[in-house]
Parts: C-alpha cells; structure tokens; sequence
C-alpha cells in the first residue's frame, strides 16, 4: 500500500517434503506495481508449525536464488520468480 511504512502479506503453501522430492522449485510471477522503494522477499522456514501463534518464534530465512520484481523493473510487467 503506497505510503505504509511497513504492509506485510503472507502466502502460505502446504509443507513440502524436500527430502521425499528432489528438484523441487517454486514459480510464482511478482510485479512492482509503482513500489516506490519497497522490498520483497520469499522466506522459508524448517521449524514452523503452522500456527499465527508461533509465527514470530519460528526459524526464518530468506531464498536467495528467487527473483523478486525489482523497483527499477517497469510497473506494468509479471516476471517469473523462481
């Protein structure tokens, strides 16, 4: 939301069991949208339990290897983020 200071959002998937699959990815497109400087990141956790109560206690870190629209990247385009 333009002038928030801080506007979080959460898409959360089902647990992926990583060591029962090999090559898993994740696609997903993200647009700035006018984003005036803000950020975005895709964070992945191996201790949540799944619960708004233990969110903030839960292990957080950020994928590297996804790309996230950038503020420099023109407002009316999807890209792929993998």
């Amino acid at each position: 939301m333009h002038g928030d200071a801080s506007s979080v959002a959460w898409l959360i998937t089902p647990a992926i069991d990583l060591d029962a699959n090999n090559g898993v990815t994740i696609n997903f497109k993200t647009s700035n949208s006018f984003a005036d400087g803000s950020n975005m990141e895709l964070l992945f956790s191996t201790d949540w339990d799944g619960t708004e109560a233990n969110i903030a206690s839960a292990t957080w870190g950020i994928l590297p290897a996804a790309y996230i629209v950038q503020n420099s990247d023109f407002f009316g385009d999807w890209l792929d983020s993998r």
